[in-house]
């Protein structure tokens, strides 16, 4: 069984599209940890860490996931990243997964003016627009195309803005701004002012799959 939640939970988040756009004009840091469930069921955590320093957003993402089956261990995700972006166009991104023993190595940079990919070692020249899906802000309709940053599969989405709802977080109500993508990276996305809140989607298994905001620091 694989209840694939992967990097792409961050986006994701971040993830979606106009990631790189500010999560907030007066914020230079944010730290937020994430509790992830399956089915209600606890099976990891998602740490983001974005950092901004004048026009330079950075964004680093951990996530860890063990998901037991009758205390057998079925599926474990070891994922982590660093993208940094100047405005919305990706200056370079890296990242390390361990997919249930599967590994994976993805960089991203600029060369020559173009943007190439690479991807355990095979490098290839990809659109400028191109993202990686970091899911860490709400400007999510805005980019179509992006990249897995787990395994740097392309991905297609289309995100469609709900508006303003009340959304249980732990428990307690918050009024967010609720976000639903669909396509390749269908799911359902809440946002506060400074970012991520609360995430629902299907793993691989067709498991519910969810991630809540548990802890959120920031500096303005």
């Amino acid at each position: 069984m694989k209840a694939y939640i992967g990097a792409v939970m961050f986006g994701a988040l971040a993830a979606g599209p106009a990631f790189a756009g500010p999560p907030a004009a007066d914020v230079t840091t944010i730290h937020r940890v994430f509790d992830i469930q399956r089915e209600g069921s606890p099976i990891g955590t998602n740490t983001l860490d974005l950092s901004r320093q004048g026009d330079i957003t950075t964004v680093k993402v951990a996530t860890h996931i063990l998901v037991k089956v009758l205390f057998v261990n079925a599926y474990r995700y070891e994922h982590s990243e660093t993208a940094s972006f100047r405005g919305n166009e990706l200056v370079s991104f890296s990242s390390t997964t361990d997919d249930n023993g599967t590994t994976h190595k993805v960089d991203a940079y600029s060369s020559a003016g173009k943007l190439v990919l690479k991807v355990d070692g095979d490098a290839s020249e990809v659109p400028k627009d191109i993202y990686p899906a970091i899911i860490f802000s709400p400007d999510i309709g805005s980019k179509s195309l992006l990249f897995d940053p787990g395994n740097g599969k392309r991905l297609s989405a289309k995100a469609e803005d709900l508006g303003k709802e009340h959304v249980p977080v732990h428990g307690a109500q918050q009024e967010l701004r609720h976000i639903k993508v669909s396509g390749q990276f269908d799911r359902d996305l809440w946002f506060d002012r400074d970012g991520l809140v609360k995430m629902t989607m299907l793993g691989s298994d067709h498991s519910k799959i969810s991630s809540e905001l548990r802890l959120s620091t920031a500096e303005r």
